[in-house]
């Protein structure tokens, strides 16, 4: 008898266990699932603007404002105001670069390049800058026009 009471203490324990894990294994997918969507969440905002894509039009009314930009860099009197007029970049840039990245890698990393020439408060350098960057602009724009 002695047997059989042990096997319905077993039988009644196993399923009390049963029980409370499966409350508890609710409450881990409840969590899990607000886990994932946090992460989700946390993932949208942690991407950059260079994950970002921009319908066509977009992009290439940006990069004609890139251009105007460097123009305004290229003409500025002096290194300090070469490096104010290139606070206007990447306002201008950041809605765009992803797409640009996404279609011309090669480009976007010559635009990328040309912004530290045109950052760089030298007069000489971000004119060679605004003209690498207007190159860029006109290639990307040959490839896609939009």
């Amino acid at each position: 008898m002695s047997t059989l009471r042990e096997r319905f203490a077993l039988v009644a324990a196993v399923a009390a266990m049963s029980v409370a894990l499966g409350a508890c294994g609710g409450d881990d997918n409840a969590s899990s699932s607000t886990a994932a969507s946090s992460d989700a969440a946390t993932t949208q905002a942690a991407a950059g603007p260079e994950d970002t894509i921009a319908p066509d039009a977009v992009v290439t009314a940006g990069l004609a404002g890139l251009k105007t930009v460097g123009d305004k860099i290229a003409g500025a009197p002096g290194g300090a105001a070469a490096k104010v007029a290139s606070k206007g970049l990447e306002p201008v840039w950041q809605p765009i670069e992803g797409t640009v990245k996404k279609n011309e890698p090669d480009i976007y990393l010559d635009i990328e390049d040309s912004f530290q020439r045109m950052e760089s408060g030298d007069l000489a350098n971000a004119k060679k800058g605004a003209a690498a960057m207007a190159a860029a602009v006109d290639a990307y724009l040959a490839k896609h026009p939009g």
